[in-house]
């Protein structure tokens, strides 16, 4: 892994942990989890467009791309709907071990669908991450 991918995985981390910790005290206190989600991706929207007028992001396509990808659209947002109310009503360190399992589907799917190299060292990497699910769970 070069030092740009690093960085941005290092990044992602830290920023994936600050919102996962930030809407569990925000569902908390104001209870309305799909407000929140609604806030944040008006939010995104807003970035995003501020972003490419100041010419640090470039958005370009056609409406007929917007139409084509709008059930992604829509999937991220039931992925984010989901998170909340997953984040609602479980512990972080639950949500934790849930969301490290998933790997484990990723890869299924990964290798279906782009047809993605498997090693040995994946899939044991990936059954000691199922092994410390089931113990967790427990």
């Amino acid at each position: 892994m070069d030092d740009a991918a690093a960085k941005a995985a290092g990044i992602y981390m830290v920023v994936s942990v600050g919102m996962v910790v930030a809407n569990k005290e925000a569902v908390r206190r104001v209870e309305a989890g799909t407000l929140l989600l609604a806030i944040q991706q008006v939010a995104t929207i807003v970035s995003a467009l501020a972003l490419h007028k100041l010419g640090l992001a470039q958005i370009r396509g056609e409406y007929r791309d917007v139409a084509r990808w709008v059930p992604i659209g829509m999937l991220s947002g039931a992925l984010l709907w989901t998170g909340m109310q997953a984040v609602k009503f479980a512990s972080l360190s639950t949500l934790t071990v849930i969301r490290n399992a998933s790997p484990l589907f990723l890869l299924a799917a990964e290798r279906a669908m782009f047809g993605a190299h498997v090693t040995r060292a994946m899939i044991g990497s990936l059954s000691m991450i199922l092994l410390g699910v089931i113990i967790y769970g427990a």
